[in-house]
């Protein structure tokens, strides 16, 4: 019976070629485009999801103003993370971002402008599960002529050898050591760097950033509960000005009132 209907479809193909390839065609290219939708879809919102400590990572937002409206920005003045570590037992972690592309790294050598990188405190890499390939210590960023690197800028600068204890010089005025090498960082992150510098060489070449990216780790998933507004107005009457979000909240750019 089976095999009957296989031949009777095969046959009504083969006498409308022109219509059947029209139909074959749409359909194999409608399914390919909702496959390219789908996984497309599936890695924008897989975006951060990866670490280790997701649920308890929450990134700041700041107020800023757009058109007479107050808008939720993740950027917050330099001196939040430590406050909020400083004056919220709640708080286990915190950890700042600040963006650089304009140093110049050197290696015997070879040299590279425009890599990109950035300055973080030491407890980023402890809060956040980006892979290490090889490390020298379990807090590579505590010194401030320590570097961690990728395996990607590992390969520009030092070929096939093993990075590790390695030095860097930034411009022409610093050495770093290499002390962690992380393994290429996945397309699902919003984080692009290849180099990170501990936040306290920021405070030595003397470089202000006012505006940066904080993010605060909980003790527990929801202790969030007790960092509300009315709560911490009476034990810091500006942090009201600032928002909590998930850290992995997808495209949360006014969400304000989450």
């Amino acid at each position: 019976m089976i095999k009957n209907h296989l031949k009777i479809a095969w046959r009504s193909l083969l006498s409308t070629k022109r219509f059947s390839f029209i139909n074959i065609s749409g359909l194999a290219v409608g399914m390919a485009a909702a496959g390219l939708v789908f996984l497309w879809l599936r890695n924008e919102i897989s975006f951060d999801k990866f670490h280790e400590n997701k649920d308890r990572l929450y990134e700041v937002y700041g107020l800023a103003s757009s058109d007479g409206k107050q808008i939720a920005i993740n950027q917050t003045e330099q001196p939040l993370a430590p406050a909020l570590k400083k004056d919220f037992g709640e708080v286990e972690r915190t950890t700042r971002f600040a963006d650089i592309s304009s140093f110049l790294l050197t290696a015997g050598d070879k040299r590279f402008t425009g890599v990109n990188g950035g300055f973080v405190d030491p407890a980023f890499l402890q809060m956040f599960s980006f892979p290490l390939a090889a490390t020298t210590n379990k807090e590579p960023l505590h010194n401030i002529n320590s570097i961690v690197i990728t395996e990607g800028l590992a390969k520009k600068l030092f070929g096939n050898e093993n990075a590790l204890n390695k030095v860097i010089k930034i411009d022409s005025v610093d050495y770093f050591q290499v002390t962690a090498v992380l393994e290429q960082l996945p397309s699902n992150t919003r984080f692009d760097f290849e180099y990170l510098l501990p936040w306290d060489y920021l405070h030595k070449i003397g470089w202000s950033i006012p505006i940066i990216r904080s993010t605060t780790s909980l003790q527990i998933s929801n202790t969030l509960r007790c960092l509300t507004q009315n709560n911490a107005r009476s034990r810091w009457p500006d942090y009201p000005q600032h928002w909590r979000f998930p850290f992995p909240a997808w495209d949360c750019l006014d969400c304000r009132h989450m």
